[in-house]
């Protein structure tokens, strides 16, 4: 966790790591146009796409996950210090139920 934001680091299609915001009030998951680029994904910002598989600490898999190419730079100046990639929606999420423990900065998630 920075300040408000949790992030997490996650792996796409098993080469790529990356560090992306869990944002529960997102529709989808995005990626920078840069991520797209390395993940052999087209960096046309907006169009949905899929991604291999996305996973977060080797145990939460989701395959053929769909996701957004955006422009991730007002994001990036507000977390200056810390390189962001992009961020994990409700393409993801829905997939789990999710446990914040703020005060020992932990996140669990348990698949449904």
């Amino acid at each position: 966790m920075y300040k408000h934001f949790i992030i997490v680091d996650v792996l796409i299609s098993d080469s790529l790591e990356a560090s992306m915001i869990i944002d529960c009030g997102a529709s989808y998951s995005a990626i920078s146009s840069d991520l797209a680029t390395r993940a052999g994904l087209w960096e046309e910002s907006d169009r949905l796409q899929l991604i291999e598989k996305i996973e977060i600490k080797e145990k939460f898999l989701i395959k053929d996950m769909p996701i957004y190419v955006k422009d991730l730079k007002r994001l990036q100046n507000s977390i200056s210090d810390i390189k962001i990639n992009g961020f994990i929606g409700n393409s993801f999420l829905r997939n789990f139920r999710i446990c914040v423990d703020y005060k020992n900065r932990r996140l669990f998630f348990i698949k449904i």
